[in-house]
């Protein structure tokens, strides 16, 4: 199958800001002293599989109303997907945890 040359620009820029965010994880992680396991990886290439054009927002995690499930930590950005399918939290919950990676 031929793909074309915008699909192909847009597949190396997805997976250029996929490695940017590998890297900034692993970086941030080990400076803050966190140890946790690529499985991380896992949630977020299962929330881009499932997302419209593969692509789905970053989210936040620093506001009063960022409870997970509520304002910018909801289950279809990478923040609101790592706070649900990796460390287990529930709505409502704070994603205080969260934003030591972005």
């Amino acid at each position: 199958m031929a793909y074309t040359k915008a699909y192909k620009e847009h597949i190396m820029y997805t997976f250029n800001g996929f490695c940017k965010v590998v890297i900034r994880y692993h970086t941030l992680a080990k400076l803050n002293g966190f140890q946790y396991e690529l499985s991380v990886f896992d949630v977020i290439v299962e929330l881009l599989q499932h997302s419209p054009q593969g692509k789905a927002r970053k989210g936040n995690s620093r506001g009063p109303n960022d409870k997970v499930g509520h304002g910018r930590c909801t289950s279809d950005t990478v923040v609101g997907a790592i706070a649900i399918h990796y460390f287990g939290k529930r709505t409502g919950e704070s994603c205080a945890l969260i934003q030591c990676l972005f």
